[in-house]
């Protein structure tokens, strides 16, 4: 579909952003904390609004880590979280010889600032890898430190950490002026919140000149270094939050405007903390839309809970919360239960789901939309991860209770576009996230944004061959 190709929303949304931006906190009833920031509208070739923010900074990089700190620091967690280590390398670290095991278990990236490694040698890191190497060798693989949680069906734990870590960064880039997701306070952690008041908070931001995490790789340069040498790392992972965000936020309203008011559905399969469907009403508008959110009962519960924490509840009426036990139940044929018609066309937003699922889960799900979605135009819009960055994020993944899955971390860009195809459908664009780092990341007074993005492609829009071919079915128009 040629306009979801187009990566940000029309003037008119902009101006809903600006507004969104300085609407006062839900929690706080305090102004958002933008005031280093400048919004500027630049109108593109293709006659849609970017968005770009600017931000003056007294200092450029002031802040740089002592490299002998990081290593001391990286050697001192490693030895306390020994148990969770080794469960870690007993899963995913069997045969891999002691220095890619390092690069692994350096997971702060801080070994990426100049001096560092040095002194990890020094120190006895090498000789650390190897004996817990060793020791992972000899265990059980399937043995854990901490065992992994349903979080299918886990109501009392408040379902998925992971989905609550992701709706923390979305609230950390709302407060510093620029993220959109004024409703994420609702489920934010709290030593998140603060870990991020030590690092400098908003106050850091302006000062700095860069996210509050890269003080722990040395600043923006050497991020940016870091993200060179290893394009398909998330050298920082709220920029990538951000630009996802933005990115699905652009998808829902360009499938909105191009379904010009005929009947048609938006999903979210997989919600977690994501508040998308809220805050989006001036997008939803008068549109003729169903909207759904389908997800597990842990993780829905906790956010329905939430949700009482907020007055204005008349725009919550018209989603329907569909809970799915995804190991045992089909999720569309829950959704079709409480009102889904696959008749009518269908967005599926699929956001931060697929590393956590086996292949052939994958597969099915894909499968599944290409042949119970055919009647009429469908996409999914979803993110993947890839080998490079599921390689150095597993041991963590493994010790949150919450593993990536070996079969669908080890697939590449190209493997996933032959993926989709051969589950029978088309994809509609396939890019990397720092494509669109200029759209989506503030940028500093002299032209650097403020963060990092990978460099490989990781965020996808899928569609049927309604949605490819019957483009004037959605846009009123005769362009192909």
């Amino acid at each position: 579909m040629s306009s979801l190709r187009t990566p940000c929303g029309s003037a008119d949304a902009e101006t809903s952003t600006s507004k969104t931006l300085s609407t006062a906190s839900a929690e706080t009833d305090t102004p958002n904390l933008a005031g280093g920031y400048t919004l500027n509208v630049a109108v593109r070739p293709d006659k849609l609004a970017a968005r770009h923010w600017t931000l003056q900074v007294p200092e450029i990089d002031a802040a740089v880590s002592d490299p002998e700190r990081i290593a001391r620091k990286m050697i001192v967690d490693m030895r306390e979280s020994q148990g969770e280590v080794k469960a870690c390398l007993a899963v995913v670290a069997r045969g891999i010889p002691p220095p890619e095991l390092r690069r692994m278990l350096c997971h702060n990236m801080g070994d990426l600032k100049g001096g560092v490694e040095e002194h990890l040698e020094r120190l006895g890191f090498t000789d650390l890898c190897s004996e817990l190497a060793a020791q992972a060798a000899s265990s059980d693989p399937g043995r854990k430190s901490r065992a992994v949680r349903n979080i299918s069906v886990d109501a009392e734990a408040g379902g998925s950490l992971t989905a609550v870590g992701v709706n923390t960064m979305r609230h950390l880039c709302y407060l510093m002026g620029f993220g959109p997701d004024n409703l994420a306070w609702l489920g934010k952690n709290d030593s998140a919140m603060a870990w991020f008041e030590s690092a400098g908070g908003v106050e850091g931001l302006r000062t700095m000149g860069y996210l509050p995490h890269l003080s722990r790789v040395g600043g923006l340069d050497i991020a940016r270094a870091a993200q060179r040498e290893h394009p398909g790392v998330f050298v920082d992972l709220m920029s990538y939050m951000q630009a996802r965000t933005c990115w699905i936020d652009d998808v829902v309203e360009r499938f909105v405007g191009d379904c010009a008011g005929a009947a048609a559905n938006v999903v979210l399969l997989g919600a977690g903390w994501d508040f998308r469907l809220l805050r989006l009403h001036a997008v939803f508008g008068d549109a003729n839309c169903m909207l759904y959110e389908v997800d597990a009962p842990g993780t829905q519960q906790a956010k329905l809970k939430a949700l009482d924490r907020v007055e204005d509840k008349e725009r919550f009426t018209r989603v329907a919360y569909v809970q799915c036990d995804f190991a045992s139940e089909c999720w569309r044929d829950k959704a079709v239960a409480a009102g889904l018609d696959t008749s009518k066309a269908t967005l599926i937003v699929w956001e931060g789901v697929t590393a956590y699922l086996e292949l052939d889960a994958v597969q099915r799900t894909l499968s599944d939309v290409a042949e119970r979605f055919a009647e009429a135009p469908c996409c999914m819009a979803f993110d993947h991860i890839n080998p490079q960055w599921g390689l150095l994020q597993a041991p963590a993944m493994v010790a949150l209770g919450e593993p990536f899955c070996p079969s669908t971390m080890a697939l590449t860009p190209l493997d996933w576009e032959d993926l989709v195809r051969g589950c029978g459908l088309r994809v509609v664009e396939h890019f990397a996230p720092a494509d669109r780092e200029d759209l989506y990341l503030p940028a500093r007074s002299d032209g650097k944004s403020v963060g990092v993005l990978p460099q490989v492609e990781l965020m996808m829009v899928a569609g049927n061959s309604a949605l490819v071919d019957g483009l004037r079915v959605l846009r009123g128009s005769s362009s192909g």
